[in-house]
Formats: C-alpha cells, structure tokens, sequence
C-alpha cells in the first residue's frame, strides 16, 4: 500500500517505521498537494492508497508552541480534497476524492508542552477527532492498513456492482474486464473514464494468505534450477510489487533509437509520485538468479562475466537515454522526456556470493545497482511478518 504524507517537511520517523509495515510514502507539502491534483499534468502517474495530513508543532519567537498547520485549516484541507471535481481519478480509475484521510502530529502532548514551554496554548484538533490518527507503537500503521483494508474492500463491492468481474482465491482478489465499456461506469469510487489499465485480470488487493502465497510462489521458482529468464519476467509483471511499492513497473517497453535500432528493457520502473524528476526513476533488468556474481579468489574477486555483460546492457540504455535525438520517442513511450534514469539489474543470489566482494564492486559502480533475488524474496517475507 502506498500513502500520501502531506506535511510541511518530510516525517522521517513516520515514514521508516511505515516501511517496516508494507507501508510506502510520498511526501507532497501542504501548498503542493491540491495544485497536483487539480492538474491532469501534474497528477499523470499519481496513486495512493490513503492520504496523511501531518501536522508539526512548532516553537515560536517567543517561546511559545504554535501549529505549523492549525485545525481549522487542516479541516478545510480535508473538505477541499473530499470535494474534488469527480473526474479527478487515478490511472486505475479510483476517485481522489473518496481516498481514506487522516490527521496525526507530532508526538509532545498537551501537558509536555506546558511543562516545557509555560504559557504555550497548543489546540487540540477537536473538528478532526474521526480523522486522528494514533502514533504510538507502529506509529498508526496498524490504522492505516485498517483504513486501506476496508477502503478497497468498498471499492471492490463497487465494482463488482458495476459489472467488472471480482475473484478471490488463495488470499488475493482479482479485477477482471468489465461487462460494460469502461466509459460507462462510474460511482463513488470510481471514474471510468480515467481507468488506463489493460484487459487482462490484476490483483487489486491481497490478504496476509495472498502475500504468503506469493512468496512462496517465488521460492518455488528460484528453486527450480530450469526456471527461464522469461518465467521471472511474468512472475513480475503478475506481481509488480515484488519490485516496487513506489513505483509502477512497466514491462518491455519498446524504445527506438533515431539509428532504428530497438531496445526494450525488461521493466521500467515509473515513479508513483513526482514523475517529472529523473532520478525517481529506474531501468531495471532481469537476469537468472543461478549465475555467480562474484568470481576469482583473493585480489583477483571480480564481478562475475554475467554481471558485467548486464552492465555494459544498462550502459547502452543510459547512452540512450542520454542522446537528445531520442527525446521525443522515449516522451511518446514513457509520457516524459526522460533523460537521467536509475540503472539496476536484479540477478543472482545474495547467500552463494561474498558479501564483501560484491560491496567492493558495487562501490565502483555509483551508476547501477545491483540487487539479488534473496533482497527481493526476504523483504516480501518481512510484510508477512
């Protein structure tokens, strides 16, 4: 799941702890958040599960405790974003207006802040008690996955009623095409014609079983010795957020050079939020995690012949991406003139390689990350935690 914290800096502590939960998060400040939304450019790309206004505590000149963004104007926050004009919707179709919100804070309480600061006043936010959000413990994550659960299970009930067709089986719930052109359907939670999705089935939503399951769906394909790279490309594509909960991956998209020569990455992992900044996105490459990473003993350990051809790959896509004669075919593909991408490629297992060789190496290649199924596996083993 994916939420939205609007605050005026980034709440670091909130967004660590959030991420040991599932949970990932965008930061957007307070004066930037209905602009995006109100702008079909700005939004292009933009998804979120849920919305978090965090609001800061802040010391006065003299002395006193003030809020960074005061009741009265976080509700008058919430009303605009809920009264958002209907056809604001996400790529998936959802409405911003009807997302889950909520109001946390920083955590010095009432009577902290008169012991440390006599005289201060802090206010209460008694208009916005239905939308407090708890930050003791897991730091509201609890909540907000509660919110996210019961959020999607309305928009599931939603779009079954509007004739798409909704499974559930081994934990997960699958979206199929609707009876009706998408055009036609619309209702609380969903616009029609904002959805850009394809035809095929997708999973919409995942219970503790669904996550469970499809790792051990990974597993059973990282210990078959014959499983082909093309195997792993649709494993991926089936479940996107193996790779990414900050992104949208998008599979084999098909870049021409003005020589005509075609290149197509295996993923190219779109930024959720902030899509006109370069370095939020990433080529990523898959390679079979049976090849050795690091070879050769002592002053003579080397990246391995396999990782060094997927790099000089990655290379050529940077070139690429490098070439202004390319930049109206990769806007046309990518719906941004990309120019400065992330390079990584996903091979190998981190518990057969020599951890401090692969460090070594990799500290000489600041361009390209490289990254071991093992990282991939473990950290969807961690959600299920």
């Amino acid at each position: 799941m994916h939420v939205l914290l609007v605050a005026r800096t980034p709440a670091t502590e909130l967004e660590q702890t959030w991420a040991k939960f599932g949970i990932g998060t965008t930061h957007i400040p307070f004066t930037r958040l209905l602009p995006i939304l109100n702008s079909s450019a700005e939004r292009e790309g933009l998804q979120a599960d849920a919305i978090v206004l965090h609001i800061e505590l802040l010391i006065s000149s003299d002395s006193k405790l003030t809020d960074a963004f005061d009741s009265p104007a976080a509700a008058d926050f919430i009303r605009k974003i809920c009264e958002l004009d209907p056809i604001v919707a996400m790529p998936d179709g959802r409405r911003w207006s009807a997302l889950p919100i909520r109001v946390s804070w920083d955590k010095l309480d009432d009577a902290e802040a008169r012991r440390r600061y006599p005289g201060s006043v802090t206010v209460r936010y008694a208009d916005l008690h239905q939308y407090e959000l708890p930050l003791e413990g897991d730091c509201g994550a609890g909540v907000l996955r509660s919110d996210v659960r019961k959020y999607r299970q309305a928009v599931l009930n939603e779009l079954d009623n509007l004739g798409f067709i909704v499974t559930y089986k081994g934990g997960r719930y699958r979206l199929g095409p609707a009876l009706k052109p998408r055009p036609e359907l619309a209702g609380h939670y969903y616009f029609g014609p904002a959805d850009r999705r394809g035809t095929r089935f997708v999973t919409i939503d995942r219970d503790l079983l669904g996550l469970q399951l499809e790792v051990e769906l990974l597993e059973a394909l990282l210990n078959r010795e014959d499983a082909s790279e093309n195997e792993y490309q649709r494993f991926f594509e089936e479940h996107p957020h193996f790779l990414s909960i900050l992104s949208t991956p998008m599979a084999h998209v098909q870049l021409r050079e003005a020589t005509g020569r075609l290149l197509i990455p295996d993923f190219v992992l779109k930024p959720i939020a902030a899509a006109q900044r370069d370095s939020r996105w990433e080529v990523l490459e898959l390679k079979r995690p049976q090849v050795a990473l690091v070879v050769g003993r002592g002053a003579r350990r080397r990246l391995s012949h396999d990782v060094q051809c997927a790099i000089r790959q990655l290379r050529d896509y940077g070139d690429y991406f490098a070439d202004p004669r390319n930049g109206e075919a990769i806007e046309q593909a990518l719906g941004h003139r990309l120019r400065r991408p992330k390079l990584g490629v996903l091979i190998g297992r981190l518990v057969t390689a020599d951890v401090n060789a692969l460090e070594d190496e990799q500290s000489r290649l600041p361009d390209i990350r490289i990254i071991t199924y093992d990282e991939i596996l473990e950290q969807q083993r961690s959600v299920t935690r």
